[in-house]
């Protein structure tokens, strides 16, 4: 039984677990998720939270009652890893202090996806997922309406310079699982969320020409080939 409580972007938070063992995630006063207890580890919660206009935060939290460990995160980026005893309050740091991908970073990630020429299938490890979905976003506004079509058109252009075997609707539907695309209730609008995409590309967004990279892989390949077609 504890209480872990944190600050984050000027909003009090907290992570709870009660006496029978089921864990909750506040904001202030109000219980936002609840997770009851279970034999698998670890526990898990989550929720978006608006704190500007249009751009909601991602915040988990995962618990391990084995060992004690928690651990809070906010668009991808830890708020806290410990042990907990009891309750607590604490102070975290930036997201931006413990992950912020660099662009070399993001270019191996990419490069290894498309070492075919070509996107085969969206990538199952989370960080790399996150990655690419948050560069697929850039030709997405800020703080702007989309229709549908809108945000199909778009995606199917990023796709289309992949050469991706993924369709607009599976790589639409994962943004907006995944947070990076907000839509309104009856899904007549969308809206990027740029909070969440800049908690994973830092600051200003990682801008990257994946048609490019693309194409110069593929020149690459041809260039191997050649030359091992050469020494045969």
């Amino acid at each position: 039984m504890f209480t872990h409580a944190f600050t984050y972007r000027g909003r009090d938070f907290a992570v709870r677990q009660t006496q029978e063992g089921e864990l909750a995630l506040m904001l202030g006063k109000v219980v936002r998720k609840t997770c009851p207890p279970s034999d698998r580890e670890p526990q898990y919660l989550w929720t978006n939270v608006e704190l500007e206009w249009e751009e909601h935060h991602y915040i988990e939290a995962r618990y391990w009652a084995a060992s004690g460990r928690l651990r809070i995160t906010a668009n991808g980026g830890t708020l806290h890893d410990g042990a907990v005893v009891g309750t607590e309050q604490v102070v975290p740091r930036s997201p931006m202090q413990d992950r912020t991908p660099s662009f070399r970073d993001a270019e191996a990630a990419l490069r290894n996806l498309l070492r075919t020429g070509a996107l085969q299938a969206l990538p199952t490890h989370p960080h790399v997922l996150d990655t690419l979905l948050a560069l697929a976003t850039g030709g997405l506004a800020r703080k702007r309406a989309y229709a549908e079509w809108e945000v199909n058109e778009t995606l199917s252009a990023w796709l289309e310079s992949v050469h991706a075997k993924v369709d607009h609707v599976t790589l639409r539907r994962r943004m907006v699982d995944l947070g990076f695309l907000k839509r309104t209730k009856d899904g007549s609008r969308y809206f990027l969320n740029f909070g969440r995409v800049n908690g994973v590309l830092g600051d200003g967004a990682l801008v990257i020409d994946v048609g490019a990279m693309v194409d110069e892989i593929v020149r690459e390949r041809e260039a191997r080939k050649n030359a091992y077609g050469l020494r045969g």
